[in-house]
């Protein structure tokens, strides 16, 4: 979210991206940025670089919250929903999928779903509305012998 917050003001303004951009470890606190450095990296402040901080966020953030399997099917039920308003069926597709990945960006689910496609395609699939769209989906994918051995399995 950083990087396209900054792109998109140097988009705006016409300034450069290395001119807006600022190191992570010169915007954290210094004392939380120490805590963190010694109790969960096991490291000396002194040896925290941006890749090392920045790894460790991004480990933080695509890890399950308190180490507990989440409901995938109902975090994604009750926040991803297909945009109507786009006008093209590959528009509509496309921005779908977007949003499943904002999903699981913003709820912590990268562990979960980043590498196992065919639940990605489970969940995308029952949550398609309306039911008859979804029905249509599942015996596509049930019948269709191009997509049998890749998805029907899943979903």
């Amino acid at each position: 979210m950083y990087d396209e917050a900054v792109e998109n003001r140097c988009a705006e303004t016409g300034e450069s991206i290395a001119s807006v951009r600022r190191p992570v470890l010169k915007c954290i606190n210094k004392r939380l940025l120490k805590s963190f450095s010694e109790f969960e990296l096991h490291i000396a402040v002194e040896a925290m670089t941006e890749e090392r901080l920045l790894a460790a966020i991004d480990n933080i953030i695509s890890s399950v919250i308190n180490d507990t399997i989440p409901d995938v099917m109902g975090i994604m039920a009750s926040n991803l929903k297909v945009n109507f308003t786009q006008k093209g069926v590959k528009a509509r597709i496309l921005a779908h999928f977007d949003s499943m990945e904002e999903v699981i960006k913003v709820h912590g689910l990268g562990k979960c779903l980043n590498n196992n496609v065919k639940l990605k395609c489970k969940v995308i699939v029952e949550n398609l509305r309306p039911a008859t769209l979804r029905e249509q989906v599942k015996r596509t994918l049930e019948y269709d012998p191009s997509l049998k051995s890749n998805f029907a399995s899943s979903v």
